[in-house]
């Protein structure tokens, strides 16, 4: 049945859901490249707004008509690291009605699998009340792609708990017809949040619902970045006369709890809002009468910071009295992070937060760390360190990664894949094992099928491998790197003053290993891991120059070129380790 229309306004002066076409209108005259529609429902209009246009693309509600015997349903999983409990939220929509529902996964195999157990046990629970209720069509919205792709055969469903659910899919398939439809987790979608609140509520209680409070209705993209306003104001001087030459910056000013940019293209006044905000993100809004100058601006300085939609994680690891101490000290002297001690009577606990807002909490008991945060920066530095320690195993580092990125790699299935791209350099055993250590979650990230934004998380720990087997190689000649001796100390421009150009080793090193093979080795991997260490290292992306990897296949190959350059250089110098 026809009935009231809501008019979204996904790309204008204000952006939201309107309910004339006259307030509408407002908002997208004058407005280049506005992007606006009408639905005759609350969900499609909602969806139209809070997804991307790929996602909207996939929506299967009928704009015109409610649909009788059609139920939605949105699914989503969480994880509890300290009591090893997992659970799912459910929300099912039918002409206009909402239910919600929720309950914990008994399977322990499932388990395993964390918050994406929880999703599936979601979806299950959506065809199950679907069949139940003689419904003939479920569109299940679903935040990870594996609910979707293990029941298309586009994933291969390798566990237990995964066969069952395709084969539960293939029976209800019979009897009525099941969509999926793939929103991103945890960016503004007001049911895909619901369920997410609903999952954490079961095994989390009421702290749960601040998690929510926070994340409803997010529109605006938020992006971890340099919090220094005067740095800050480098880049935007920086991108602004890349974008314009007619470009001029004017002051960074406090408008109440935000900071306003005004600056000049053409001789016109325009503004970009700075909203640097509580979780340690930043938000920029364009404003003011050019807003397409202020559109502009943001979108070039987004691509400067670091995007990150995924919920905070925690994970609880063995480190012993020792470790426990020395990752603290290493954390406390990494360059520009604070460190607030938020200990109490039952623990020790302390926060640290970077140049670039990210957030990672420690807390100790019994010689073991709960790490709790995002998969940013701070979380590859913790990661790569504790690597170094030698209670510390590849099948500890797989289920840190599973944990922290939502997926689900065995560690039996990144050793074998190790061996099978590293044929010598890994099955020898004379490299040590932490370096596959570090090495082991690129193997997970590069065959997780996840869509993002910046996949500079997926060859970052094949980098620091790479950095790792450097350090090896100089020190079986003698040479060592640590903080007081740096690759600077070691290597030095080919081209005197030069830094573009490449670099060779200092004489006396050359003297010292007297080895063309070896030195040739040395350079190469050196030059290599100098050219990407600057663009892909996370802490970097606070620089102007910085690049995100916003193509799988980008992150693949220099995944593929540091395996080969392991496998290559050891091959050659094998002789001498």
């Amino acid at each position: 049945m026809a009935g009231k229309k809501f008019y979204v306004v996904r790309k204008g002066k204000n952006p939201g859901i309107y309910s004339t076409w006259d307030e509408c209108k407002k908002q997208v005259d004058g407005f280049s490249g506005a992007e606006y529609k009408s639905f005759g429902t609350l969900i499609e209009a909602e969806t139209f707004l809070y997804n991307t246009e790929e996602q909207t693309k996939s929506i299967r509600i009928n704009a015109d008509k409610e649909v009788d015997n059609e139920i939605i349903a949105y699914v989503d999983g969480s994880y509890n690291d300290i009591t090893k409990e997992v659970s799912y939220g459910m929300v099912t929509i039918h002409n206009g009605k909402e239910t919600y529902f929720s309950g914990k996964v008994e399977e322990k195999d499932l388990a395993e699998m964390h918050n994406v157990a929880g999703e599936i046990k979601g979806a299950e629970a959506a065809m199950r009340y679907a069949i139940k209720n003689d419904y003939e069509k479920l569109v299940i919205y679903h935040d990870y792609e594996g609910i979707s792709k293990w029941c298309t055969g586009e994933w291969k469903a390798k566990k237990k708990g995964t066969q069952d659910y395709k084969e539960l899919f293939e029976n209800v398939s019979k009897k009525l017809k099941v969509e999926f439809v793939k929103v991103q987790g945890h960016s503004g979608d007001k049911y895909n949040d619901i369920a997410d609140m609903l999952a954490k509520k079961v095994i989390f209680g009421e702290e749960a619902k601040d998690q929510r409070e926070e994340s409803c209705g997010e529109l605006k993209r938020n992006v971890y970045i340099n919090r220094n306003l005067d740095e800050l104001y480098g880049m935007l001087l920086n991108k602004g006369t890349i974008l314009w030459e007619s470009f001029k910056g004017g002051n960074i000013k406090s408008i109440g709890n935000q900071k306003r940019f005004e600056f000049f293209v053409d001789g016109k006044k325009a503004f970009l809002d700075i909203h640097q905000r509580r979780d340690g993100t930043t938000t920029f809004n364009p404003t003011g009468t050019n807003i397409e100058y202020s559109t502009l601006l943001k979108e070039a300085i987004e691509k400067c910071g670091v995007r990150n939609t995924s919920e905070n994680k925690n994970y609880t690891i063995y480190l012993g009295e020792e470790w426990c101490r020395n990752v603290l000290e290493y954390l406390k002297q990494l360059p520009d992070v604070k460190v607030k001690d938020i200990s109490d009577k039952n623990k020790k606990a302390y926060q640290f937060v970077s140049k670039i807002g990210d957030r990672l909490t420690l807390s100790l008991y019994d010689y073991k760390v709960m790490v709790q945060g995002k998969p940013l920066y701070l979380y590859h530095e913790f990661l790569s360190f504790i690597s170094h320690a030698p209670q510390v195993t590849v099948n500890d580092v797989v289920d840190l990664t599973n944990t922290f990125n939502d997926t689900i790699g065995e560690a039996s299935d990144t050793k074998a894949k190790m061996g099978e791209l590293l044929p010598t350099a890994y099955n020898d055993g004379k490299i040590e094992e932490t370096i596959w250590k570090l090495f082991s979650p690129s193997i997970i990230l590069i065959e997780d099928e996840k869509k993002l934004d910046d996949y500079s998380a997926c060859v970052f720990p094949a980098l620091r491998a790479l950095e790792g087997y450097l350090k090896l190689l100089l020190n079986v000649k003698g040479i060592v790197v640590d903080k007081n001796h740096t690759f600077g100390s070691v290597f030095k421009p080919e081209r005197k003053g030069d830094e573009t150009s490449n670099h060779i080793l200092i004489q006396k090193y050359k003297t010292l290993i007297n080895n063309s093979t070896f030195e040739q080795v040395l350079e190469e991997i050196y030059n290599y891991f100098r050219k990407n260490r600057h663009t892909i290292f996370h802490v970097d992306q606070v620089i102007i120059a910085t690049r995100l990897i916003e193509e799988k296949q980008e992150a693949k190959d220099i995944f593929a070129q540091i395996v080969y350059l392991i496998e290559n250089t050891y091959r050659r110098v094998e002789s001498e380790l």
